[in-house]
């Protein structure tokens, strides 16, 4: 009787209601249920890295009390073996704090097995870490970082790989003095085989005579790379064998590799030169005197570059490490001096040590206009028409360039053969641009490889850089310098805080193949006998400087800030920086429907980030 009269008071729609509250409460149910079952057994990620690359392993949850959790959380590996922080390994927790992370560097086959991450005791995740030799690729890959340590390999590192590259050609090794302390650098060109196939190299080194036991070992994993320098505990007197090998390889006999021997001589000399007052002061050091006692006699030979036979002498000092070069003529006090000096020991000479010095361009006297002064108020007049007619006549070109002017250039297509284009704005020949920068760090030097490479790109440009010729530099550095800044149609100067540094203080000699100071003087040699605006153009990079690092010679002319301007410097290369910027039709379009010139623009940006988060952590803003 009771539910009869219960269901007769129960309408339709809260009966729905009632049945709804039902199933809802069964469900909450349930899913307690499955939580706790998956507590329980926490979820197993597999995870697959290779030998020299980093894990990252990361716990996401926004149900965690965040305060409890960071003070009672810890991370395990395999079984109850509790993991703390060393160099290799580091963990904690994002911003957000709801992640938990543990990062592993450069991981090996110690690394592997079973993580967790603990909370009050309870695994809340588990991850299988498995370590591989190589990339699962049948013949291999490079990383992720441009250089890191060596991938170990096998016997036979990749037997599946269908074909394999070359041995590196032209591989020469030469010491050098970087911060009072001796490296090895090696260079090579890429092998005339393979190409298609190559990724990387490996580079090794191994001490022999009075440094046994010691080596190392670096992988370059680009196929641009051409040239390394080995700087950690390289040793005077001591001989190295230096191996350059071709990856991918088929084994460690392959015929994709090469050897050299290199011997650090036991003295360096250290030299510096300064002219004043119508004579050079030379200064010299031995880093290691002890070592090198028996140098009791330096022969000096110097000759000025551009009038070499008028200009030169040689000299002899002995118990002493000064001399003095007097300039008596004055054709001698002008332009750039070579200086080279030796050390003698028991009838033999030491390895030459080069340097060079600038002479600074004489001051001419202000010339005095005879006569008094002319009417003020007519040259007013003058100006004011002057600058209304130039003012109407510029708004005329502009109106005719953007609105009249329908040339419409696209840049060839690689590797297809560059069209004849018959258009004055572009000549029929390739515009030999010489890039002028001052070396910082290799994070800097992959920046002006990159810059260098976008202008290659547009198969407009052949742009040429010191880096790309070591060889061709090394048996007259001076020449080859003045040949660069003479024969090319347009010299782009990157300046950059260093250049301002090395400019200002003698003492900050860096590590150029030439003097900044000297390439300087170079290019305002050829402005006081042509000053053509168009052919010296200066830029630079935001990360690494500013409008006033640029050389004051060079500072009236229209400047170019990089990465934002690449289009309009590759504008003003090609004689048309003028006016394309500002027209609605385009005369050259940039890229476009795959270009190779859109993926080098690309990597020149991914350069910079690089080199600008570098410079960041490294405190190196204002060096």
């Amino acid at each position: 009787m009771v539910l009869v009269i219960v269901h007769r008071c129960i309408t339709p729609k809260v009966f729905v209601l009632l049945i709804i509250a039902v199933e809802w409460t069964v469900f909450s149910v349930e899913a307690k249920r499955i939580r706790r079952n998956a507590e329980s057994h926490p979820k197993l990620i597999q995870l697959n890295c290779v030998t020299g690359e980093s894990a990252r392993l990361t716990y996401k949850s926004k149900v965690l009390d965040f305060d409890s959790a960071s003070k009672r959380s810890h991370w395990e590996k395999d079984t109850q073996k509790l993991i703390s922080k060393i160099d290799k390994i580091s963990f904690g927790f994002n911003k957000n704090k709801s992640k938990f992370w543990l990062k592993i560097k450069n991981v090996d086959d110690s690394d592997s097995g079973r993580y967790s991450f603990v909370v009050n005791g309870t695994v809340l995740r588990l991850w299988q870490l498995r370590i591989q030799d190589s990339p699962p690729d049948s013949c291999g890959g490079p990383l992720d970082a441009n250089v890191t340590s060596c991938v170990p390999f096998s016997t036979q590192s990749h037997p599946n790989c269908p074909s394999f590259p070359g041995k590196p050609l032209n591989v020469l090794g030469s010491c050098h003095l970087y911060n009072g302390m001796p490296v090895i650098q090696v260079t090579w060109t890429a092998p005339n085989t393979g190409f298609g196939d190559l990724w990387g190299y490996q580079l090794y080194i191994s001490g022999k005579d009075k440094h046994p036991g010691h080596n190392d070992c670096t992988q370059m994993n680009r196929k641009e790379y051409w040239y390394w320098t080995f700087s950690k505990n390289i040793r005077y007197g001591a001989t190295y064998q230096i191996t350059v090998q071709s990856m991918p390889s088929h084994h460690e006999n392959d015929n994709n590799l090469v050897h050299l021997s290199v011997k650090v001589p036991d003295c360096f000399i250290n030299v510096t030169a300064k002219y004043t007052d119508q004579k050079i002061v030379l200064e010299w050091a031995l880093p290691l005197k002890e070592q090198c006692q028996s140098i009791t006699t330096f022969q000096i030979e110097w000759n000025n570059i551009q009038k070499p036979q008028e200009c030169n002498g040689k000299a002899e000092v002995k118990e002493g490490y000064g001399y003095i070069i007097q300039l008596k003529k004055d054709i001698c006090m002008r332009f750039n001096y070579s200086i080279k000096l030796r050390g003698k020991i028991n009838q033999t000479y030491t390895k030459y040590v080069r340097t060079t010095v600038l002479i600074p361009l004489p001051t001419a006297p202000p010339q005095v206009i005879p006569g008094g002064q002319s009417d003020s108020t007519k040259k007013l007049l003058i100006a004011v028409v002057g600058a209304f007619l130039g003012l109407f006549i510029c708004s005329l070109l502009v109106m005719y360039r953007i609105f009249f002017w329908q040339v419409r250039i696209r840049l060839p297509d690689h590797p297809l053969p560059r069209p004849h284009l018959n258009d004055p704005l572009l000549e029929s020949d390739k515009k030999r641009v010489f890039i002028m920068y001052t070396r910082c760090c290799e994070k800097c030097n992959h920046v002006v490889h990159c810059f260098g490479a976008v202008l290659n790109s547009t198969e407009l440009i052949e742009a040429s850089i010191d880096m790309w010729n070591t060889l061709d530099i090394a048996p007259n550095v001076p020449r080859w310098y003045e040949d660069q800044v003479k024969n090319s149609h347009c010299v782009v100067v990157l300046a950059s805080h260093k250049m301002s540094v090395r400019c200002h203080s003698s003492l900050e000699e860096g590590d150029d193949p030439l003097n900044i100071r000297c390439q300087l003087n170079l290019i305002r040699g050829q402005i006081s006998q042509n000053p053509d605006v168009h052919r010296f153009i200066p830029a630079f990079f935001t990360y690494s400087g500013t409008k006033k690092n640029i050389p004051e010679f060079l500072s009236s002319r229209w400047s170019h800030k990089l990465p934002k301007e690449v289009d309009r410097i590759i504008f003003h290369l090609l004689n048309v920086e003028k006016i394309q910027p500002y027209r609605t039709q385009p005369i050259i379009v940039m890229g476009g429907n795959g270009h190779p010139f859109d993926e080098k623009k690309k990597e020149l940006e991914r350069a910079v980030q690089e080199a600008e988060a570098f410079h960041r952590n490294n405190n190196l803003q204002n060096v």
